[in-house]
């Protein structure tokens, strides 16, 4: 974790809304009191209607209504509280997805920071969008919307639980990989590997992913490699631990949509 956003996630700390949670779970609707937190009044996501193919990408929409007795701030980059950190700017809204996904690596938590389109900061319709790979698909849901105002801390607010979307694909891309020799501290390897489509079995030609050696799963892989017309990839890298492992991450608009571990 780089210390910026160590820094950040002790100072906004994480706390869960059992006022809004209590609402939601009884049925009864939720309403913003004088002094609270802001409340999600209603909640939808919508994804691509056309399946996600090879190397392509499709979007995921989410709508949220907010209420809130008084104007919800924008908050620097926060922890929205996934099992990994997720740092983003908030308002925002975290997603899950249920199962493994396709090929056994797409991430299976986002974040992704909302915008007033609608209404007010009080009472607004609040819209982000965040693209998924092919390797992501599965059924969406909104776990939770970080909101923040001037009479409460950063808090991850419960939403409907009904609010999902089936995203489906085909022919999403496979890695292979090997090292050789076996990674040993302080020695280096070649680290080779192979892209293919799952389905078709064609390689992908100048696919950009990031490796490194490494026995840290949380780590971001700073060597950038990209596949020839044979799908392959070849580079030299150090192992800082005998019980390294090629790690390897595959990125869109910034954000790990892939990885190996």
């Amino acid at each position: 974790m780089r210390m910026r956003d160590a820094l950040l996630h002790r100072s906004r700390p994480l706390v869960l809304s059992a006022m809004v949670l209590g609402a939601f779970l009884s049925g009864a609707p939720a309403a913003a009191t004088a002094d609270g937190p802001p409340v999600v009044a209603a909640a939808s996501l919508s994804g691509p209607t056309a399946r996600i193919t090879g190397t392509g990408y499709g979007l995921l929409t989410v709508s949220v209504r907010l209420t809130s007795p008084s104007p919800i701030l924008a908050s620097g980059s926060v922890d929205t509280g996934g099992s990994e950190p997720l740092y983003v700017p908030c308002p925002c809204a975290v997603l899950t997805r249920a199962g493994a996904g396709p090929g056994g690596h797409g991430r299976a938590e986002l974040a992704v920071t909302l915008h007033l389109t609608e209404g007010s900061a009080t009472d607004g319709t609040w819209v982000g969008r965040v693209a998924i790979t092919s390797g992501q698909a599965g059924i969406w849901r909104l776990r939770g919307v970080g909101a923040d105002n001037s009479t409460s801390h950063y808090q991850l607010l419960a939403a409907p639980t009904d609010v999902s979307v089936n995203v489906r694909a085909v022919d999403w891309i496979t890695v292979t990989t090997t090292a050789s020799p076996p990674p040993r501290r302080g020695r280096s390897s070649v680290v080779t590997g192979v892209v293919r489509l799952a389905r078709s079995h064609r390689p992908v030609k100048g696919l950009r992913l990031n490796v490194d050696l490494t026995d840290d799963c949380t780590e971001e892989p700073a060597t950038a490699v990209r596949t020839d017309r044979n799908g392959r990839f070849r580079v030299r890298l150090r192992a800082v631990s005998s019980r390294d492992d090629v790690l390897w991450q595959r990125r869109l608009n910034g954000r790990i949509a892939e990885s190996s571990c």
